[in-house]
């Protein structure tokens, strides 16, 4: 359980650094050139990223599935389960955050 609450977090929380990073105005040339390469990075990463939505959602069921109460009643925290229906959201505004970042750089 413990293994997908990080999974969880570590994502909406990559997420969310990425663009805030991205997102920042640039100071000098040297942070416009990271800037510019980490975003690229990203782009090519995108499909990967999204890809990890439905394994951390499938992941989140199995616990919750009551054929498997032999693995100890598991019991979500309100955060926990506000942060999970809120994955679908998490990556809009990331790819939308990702768009705002590309016009600054």
């Amino acid at each position: 359980m413990s293994e997908s609450k990080k999974d969880l977090y570590s994502f909406l929380e990559e997420l969310t650094e990425t663009v805030d990073e991205l997102k920042k105005t640039c100071q000098n040339k040297e942070q416009l050139k990271r800037n510019r390469e980490k975003e690229r990075e990203v782009r090519s990463r995108m499909a990967q990223l999204q890809g990890r939505i439905d394994p951390i959602k499938r992941k989140f069921e199995f616990i919750q599935d009551d054929s498997f109460s032999d693995i100890g009643n598991v019991e979500l925290t309100e955060q926990d389960k506000s942060s999970l229906a809120g994955l679908d959201h998490a990556w809009k505004q990331f790819t939308l955050g990702m768009n705002e970042a590309k016009q600054n750089i």
